[in-house]
Formats: C-alpha cells, sequence, structure tokens
C-alpha cells in the first residue's frame, strides 16, 4: 500500500500519481472530483507513518477530521485496497412500478433490515472504522449490493428502503437495537442508560482488529472525549469513568 514516510515525503509535496494509489483511494479520488470536492483526506497518505510524532499529533486530530468532514466514503464490501469502491457484486434488484396514478411502493421482506446489520461488511472489523463511522455527519456507503447514503438523520439506498434514525433513537434506548453508525452525540442525549450503553460500546471495540495494538487506546479516545461531555460523570481514565470507577472495574 503507498504511504506518506519520510523518504517520500518531498516528492509527495510536489505531486502524487494517480496510478500509484490503491484501486479504493483512485476510486475516492474519482468520487470527490464528481462531487466537485476538492480537498480528500486519506489517513495513509496524510500522516507520516514512520514518524511516531506526527502519527500521534495527527492521529489526535482524527475525530475533529471525520466529525467536520464534508463527506466520509465508505468502501464497506472491500476486504483490500486493490478491491475498490466499484464493487456492485450482489446488486439487488427491484421491479419499477409502470402504472399510471397512485401507487406505494414495496420492499421484499428479506431487504427489511439490510441497513441495521452493520457487521456484515469488512470495513467493520476495523477499529479505527469504528469511531470515524460514529463522528461522520454524512456517508456515502458503497456495498457489493447498492450504494448507500447515511446522514444524521436517515439512511437511503438505491433499492428504496430507508431507514428514519431520529425514530430509530427515540424507540431503542438499546445500542445492540440501533444501528451501530447512528451519531453519536444524539444517541447518548437519548440512551436511557449512558453507562450500561459505554459498556457495550467498549465490548464491541475490544473485538475489532487493528494494524498497531498500540493505537487502540486512541482509535477510541474521540468517542471517550464526546461521551464525557454528555455524561458529567467526572475524568474519563483510559476506559473507565472516575466517578463510576468500582462498576467499571467488575
Amino acid at each position: 500500500m503507498i504511504k506518506t514516510t519520510g523518504a517520500t515525503l518531498d516528492a509527495f509535496k510536489i505531486n502524487i500519481p494517480l496510478v500509484i494509489l490503491s484501486k479504493t483511494f483512485q476510486n475516492a479520488v474519482d468520487i470527490c472530483r464528481r462531487l466537485k470536492i476538492y480537498f480528500l483526506w486519506i489517513d495513509a497518505v496524510c500522516i507520516i507513518q514512520d514518524n511516531p510524532e506526527d502519527w500521534k499529533e495527527e492521529a489526535g486530530k482524527m475525530a475533529d477530521i471525520f466529525e467536520n468532514a464534508f463527506l466520509t466514503i465508505a468502501a464497506d464490501s472491500a476486504k483490500q485496497g486493490s478491491e475498490g469502491c466499484y464493487r456492485t457484486t450482489n446488486a439487488i434488484h427491484l421491479a419499477q412500478p409502470v402504472v399510471d396514478g397512485t401507487f406505494v411502493r414495496a420492499v421484499p421482506p428479506e431487504f427489511s433490515n439490510c441497513y441495521r446489520i452493520f457487521d456484515q461488511h469488512p470495513l467493520s472489523n476495523r477499529g479505527w472504522v469504528y469511531q470515524e463511522m460514529r463522528l461522520s455527519r454524512r456517508i456515502l456507503h458503497y456495498r457489493s449490493d447498492e450504494v448507500v447514503w447515511e446522514c444524521r438523520c436517515s439512511i437511503n439506498g438505491e433499492s428504496g428502503k430507508s431507514e428514519d434514525l431520529t425514530k430509530l433513537a427515540e424507540y431503542h434506548g438499546d445500542e445492540e437495537t440501533i444501528l451501530p453508525v447512528y451519531n453519536f452525540t444524539s444517541y447518548w442525549k437519548l440512551a436511557r442508560a449512558p453507562r450500561l450503553s459505554w459498556y457495550r460500546t467498549v465490548q464491541k471495540y475490544s473485538r475489532l482488529q487493528l494494524s498497531y495494538e498500540s493505537g487502540r487506546m486512541i482509535a477510541i479516545s474521540a468517542l471517550a472525549q464526546r461521551m464525557e461531555r454528555l455524561r458529567g460523570d467526572g475524568r474519563y481514565l483510559a476506559g473507565l469513568w472516575e466517578k463510576t470507577l468500582l462498576f467499571d472495574l467488575l
């Protein structure tokens, strides 16, 4: 995988040839150009990978980058960078009505919960993604069956299926019953038991993969910072909370 290092930094400051990027990154550039987005953040390119100081400094800004980005591009079904975003291998096909007049469009039952099953996609196994998806305001998901648009209010796919996230949050107080990538701040404001929900978040995150295990605490730190502002339970202490420390250790 192409990445910025001390050896490539000077050359990359002048030009990064599109052809040397992975297929997924090339597709991301193409998507940005089509949408007239002029700036693209790619971790491997924007952070000097063999410079611990630069990595630590920039990693600490990741939350702000994803939370304030205009759009996050997610290659949900790609297991590696060479597969790209444009790989619809299991497309959903729905018949289009051809009659005149008023009609109701129905989605087949087998697709009724397709947007809540985040764990089905390879991208969901990555620890950094867990945090990034929760902080992003808008996400464009490229999946094997369709392209899905997600924002903090709703999810809409090419198949016609949609989810109103605001209503889901009103009726479900358990993180496991709502879409995991639902807007983090709004979710914690509505959660009936924030402490228990945090436990579930940590439990889920602990099962995810990281390229470097040393970054595990950093990769969830942004969620902890947002949670700290909402809980009011004192300081955050490496996955635990000051005022509930005894319970957290059980």
